[in-house]
């Protein structure tokens, strides 16, 4: 049912006939209407959904992409997907990077690794640093843009990254071993010297209910310094990561995944406040115990992280 509304206009005008849908209305004793519209529920979920079912912006970096790009960082995949700004990204290895969506600062972006949140604290604004993960053992990265504060705290106000490592277990073993070379200069070195390194081994497996991986990886960047207009000064910047996974389907229904992670980065920087070349050095060193547990219901599952 259509409301019908004629407005009356000034002569020599033609008068306007708007339709409206039916809206609740309450008379007040001055002849004035207040409308009021249909209830409005927006809800969301943390289970697994199709992306289409969901009102979000949800951007996806699947393995296939990741192939097409390799030797770039995880900041410089996320980085060239729109409305999200890494910075540090584009410049030497050794920046301490910074994650803005949707022009959110870094404390309002929160990453989760195989659904298990992960922070920095010896950073002030206790946000991640991705620079502590190596792109060879991971599955996807989801970006879901947007406050999503109601799900996942108030430090999600910008958008939430979701990490999943590699899963891939369908063989008795099975390795994969990446190696790439690269130079890392500025515009006014033109020598074109090897002076980026990026190495990885993976190695996972399968034997019945049992699941098992391991992985290590190693990059060495140098040729380019932090601050030094000279260019006869070069800050090394060097990452080391290594972890094993171990799961367990216990039943049909019910798994458990165990996993132990390191990372370590080392990187030479200068003095930025006076602009000078200075032997300061940057070490962050992190160590993870994750432990996931999935059981699947009729309608829905129960998980433990």
């Amino acid at each position: 049912m259509n409301r019908f509304v004629l407005i009356k206009s000034l002569p020599g005008i033609v008068l306007s006939l708007l339709t409206f849908p039916e809206l609740h209305s309450q008379s007040l004793k001055d002849s004035v209407s207040m409308r009021f519209l249909d209830e409005i529920i927006l809800t969301d979920t943390k289970v697994a959904s199709k992306r289409g079912e969901s009102g979000k912006t949800v951007i996806r970096i699947g393995s296939e992409e990741m192939a097409r790009f390799e030797g770039k960082s995880v900041l410089e995949l996320i980085n060239i997907k729109s409305g999200i700004e890494i910075s540090g990204s584009r410049g030497r290895a050794g920046e301490v990077p910074g994650v803005f969506i949707r022009g959110g600062r870094g404390r309002q972006t929160i990453v989760y690794i195989d659904g298990a949140r992960v922070n920095d604290p010896s950073s002030f604004s206790n946000t991640f640093d991705l620079r502590l993960l190596d792109p060879s053992f991971i599955e996807s990265i989801e970006i879901v843009k947007g406050a999503n504060s109601t799900l996942y705290g108030s430090n999600a106000a910008a958008g939430v990254i979701f990490i999943q490592t590699r899963k891939d277990y369908q063989k008795a073993i099975q390795a994969s071993i990446s190696s790439t070379i690269g130079t890392n200069q500025t515009s006014d070195d033109q020598n074109y010297n090897a002076n980026r390194f990026n190495n990885s081994v993976h190695l996972r497996g399968t034997s019945g209910a049992l699941r098992y991986g391991a992985h290590l990886s190693h990059s060495y960047a140098d040729g380019v310094s932090s601050i030094d207009t000279e260019g006869d000064e070069e800050d090394v910047n060097t990452s080391l990561s290594s972890g094993l996974h171990l799961g367990l389907d216990v039943t049909t229904k019910w798994s458990m995944d165990l996993r132990l992670r390191q990372a370590r980065i080392d990187s030479d920087y200068d003095e930025s406040f006076g602009l000078e070349d200075a032997p300061y050095n940057f070490i962050s060193e992190q160590k993870g115990l994750f432990l996931n547990s999935r059981w699947a219901l009729e309608k829905g599952e129960i998980r433990f992280n």
